[in-house]
């Protein structure tokens, strides 16, 4: 099979949620995002940035090797995220989508039409060609885009 969900038993894609007005800041999104995927390691509110960071990386590593379902994060209230003096949150997330360490597919959502301009050149060079935009969405719509990008080329997990 050429997707990893082809066997009933795992599931489509597994998601995360992180909203933009509770864990825009960047330390607090990672805390979040490990939290939601079960990483193996000390999350806290004392935790260090670079620590969660590290977690969240080895995870993303681990859910690869082991084959597991893509991920796809969703940042709700993306312009929240955006309005964040460095962006580090979506550059290391949207980084992540882009490198080897795992199919992750990241799914910003806002009603500000005008998000784009707000990001940083550094996060906008990795949405090159990756946005889409939907006026009035169904359901079927977005389920449909997801199931396209999600699809996994087995060449790349080797």
């Amino acid at each position: 099979p050429d997707r990893l969900d082809a066997d009933p038993a795992v599931p489509r894609y597994d998601v995360a949620e992180l909203n933009g007005l509770v864990h825009a800041e960047a330390a607090a999104g990672l805390r979040e995002l490990a939290a939601q995927l079960d990483a193996s390691g000390d999350v806290s509110e004392k935790s260090r940035y670079v620590d969660d960071l590290g977690l969240l990386v080895d995870e993303l590593r681990r859910r690869r090797a082991e084959r597991r379902a893509p991920l796809l994060v969703v940042l709700s209230e993306l312009d929240a995220f955006a309005l964040q003096p460095r962006q580090t949150l979506l550059y290391v997330l949207l980084d992540a989508m882009q490198s080897r360490l795992g199919c992750v597919v990241v799914a910003g959502v806002t009603t500000d039409h005008g998000v784009l301009e707000l990001f940083e050149k550094r996060v906008r060079s990795r949405l090159h060609n990756h946005h889409v935009s939907f006026t009035r969405a169904t359901a079927v719509d977005v389920a449909d885009l997801f199931d396209d990008r999600l699809r996994v080329d087995e060449r790349a997990l080797r």
